[in-house]
């Protein structure tokens, strides 16, 4: 089996032939890629490389998925030739992510085995979920953020689902609620629009590693001044707590209030995910036609609410 030689005994033995835009996903998959060798190994590309690895520009053709690389292994004159190439650019960062999987340091040598291969991920969608730090609303936390989402476009992530806090306060930091005016807010102190600020920082650094964000809901988790301001929405259960009416139309409207606002001044996100079993639960709200409005004539009727307020 032939190897190529990468870097022997500290000295980089590699250089990169690439043409492409320096903001990107391209030139963050090549700056990775030869940030991992230097940290990892020591080693630095070197223009008197006798191994070259030259990055063809993808041309993504209409209905094709961008994430196929392929890699192929070979000589061009003297030099030993790696070409990696894409039907999409995140199909160049996932094949610089397969090299560095496959390269193997050994007696003072980083060497990367003879290789021909065209990878098509059988999972489409590969995600994360978080719930806690680093924060989405704390600008000195924001590099935090980016790092652990370059972290994981390196395992090849493509998928994030994200909310600050669990329950609560969730959306609640993000929201003036100026599409429900019981619970509109003036943020004088600018502390919403930081909030946000930061948010859509942390979303477009993840679109430009290749991702796809997504924004957790609350669904029917109130505000305790809801109940204060709008005490109509409510019916006191058999439980003995307040919970909210579905037959009231301000119910509604305080549900796509949220939804809207959301996806209004955040335009980068992918969409958003509903929890429709935690917080509080749909099926524990009110409504007058009982058991005959059944959980599954509920969760339709809460969908089509939601696709409607992302739509307005």
């Amino acid at each position: 089996m032939i190897n190529f030689v990468l870097a022997r005994n500290g000295v980089g033995n590699f250089n990169i032939e690439a043409s492409f835009p320096p903001e990107s996903l391209t030139a963050r998959a090549v700056a990775m890629f030869a940030g991992e060798c230097k940290n990892k190994y020591g080693v630095a590309p070197s223009p008197n490389a006798k191994c070259v690895i030259r990055i063809i520009t993808p041309v993504q053709k209409k209905g094709e998925d961008d994430q196929t690389f392929e890699i192929h292994t070979g000589r061009d004159g003297d030099k030993d030739l790696i070409t990696v190439t894409g039907t999409g650019e995140r199909g160049i960062l996932y094949g610089l992510c397969e090299l560095l999987d496959q390269l193997n340091f050994n007696d003072g040598e980083l060497v990367l085995p003879d290789l021909n291969l065209r990878s098509i991920p059988d999972i489409k969608r590969r995600g994360v979920e978080r719930h806690w730090r680093p924060s989405l609303v704390n600008r000195a936390e924001l590099r935090e953020n980016f790092d652990l989402i370059r972290t994981l476009a390196r395992k090849r992530v493509n998928t994030l689902l994200w909310i600050d806090g669990w329950v609560s306060p969730g959306w609640y930091r993000f929201l003036t609620f100026r599409h429900f005016p019981p619970l509109r807010k003036t943020d004088e102190d600018g502390t919403i629009r930081e909030a946000k600020a930061c948010l859509n920082e942390i979303i477009e650094e993840a679109r430009r590693w290749g991702m796809d964000f997504y924004l957790s809901g609350t669904e029917f988790n109130v505000p305790s001044e809801l109940i204060e301001k709008a005490p109509d929405l409510f019916v006191t259960a058999d439980s003995g707590y307040p919970v909210l009416n579905l037959d009231r139309q301000g119910t509604w409207d305080f549900y796509q209030a949220k939804i809207r606002e959301v996806m209004e001044d955040f335009p980068g996100l992918a969409g958003i995910e509903l929890w429709t079993a935690e917080a509080m639960d749909i099926s524990y709200c009110h409504s007058d036609r009982g058991d005959a409005w059944t959980l599954a004539k509920r969760l339709e009727f809460l969908y089509g609410k939601t696709v409607g307020a992302m739509d307005m």
